[in-house]
């Protein structure tokens, strides 16, 4: 589906985008807490009385930190499975593969059944059974006739849509 591909597109791009946001706020959040603080020479960290040490308060930040990263990496990998798993083109476009090489022996048909397979097998989406009609110049009642006789062979099939069928060739098997 091509609507597939443009979910995992969404997906990956709001991955992206929350990695940064995240990334960013938490880098300036470990910047803010560093300058509380400061380092002597000997490397004990001098902060105000009373407080936490800041580089204690960066550890307790860092387990939040990786998970929200984590799941963004998560949403982002998947999104990127979701644009490759989706098929390539659309159903519809795959469709005209009978014009290539026709799926009837139409040797076995008669001349009326003929016309309405040609037409058939040269369209490249279902007829609509009015078109089959005012393409042909036939009645209602000869076109339904001759379906009927397509059907009955198992070449044709008509499905119902609101007040007229749509005709499709049946593919071999």
């Amino acid at each position: 589906m091509r609507h597939q591909q443009h979910y995992g597109l969404i997906v990956t791009v709001v991955a992206i985008l929350l990695f940064i946001a995240f990334w960013t706020y938490f880098s300036k959040v470990e910047q803010t807490l560093a300058s509380e603080a400061t380092i002597t020479e000997t490397g004990e960290c001098l902060h105000p009385e009373g407080l936490l040490c800041p580089f204690q308060r960066i550890g307790e930040l860092a387990p939040f930190k990786y998970t929200v990263l984590a799941i963004t990496a998560l949403m982002l990998i998947v999104g990127v499975y979701i644009i490759l798993a989706a098929p390539k083109t659309a159903p519809a476009a795959q469709a005209p593969a009978h014009k290539a090489a026709p799926r009837i022996q139409t040797g076995v048909l008669g001349a009326e059944e003929k016309s309405i397979v040609a037409v058939l097998e040269t369209s490249s989406e279902p007829v609509y059974q009015g078109d089959l009609v005012q393409h042909l110049g036939w009645s209602k009642v000869k076109v339904t006739r001759v379906l009927d006789k397509l059907e009955a062979k198992g070449l044709v099939e008509r499905k119902r849509r609101g007040m007229t069928n749509l005709v499709t060739l049946k593919t071999a098997q």
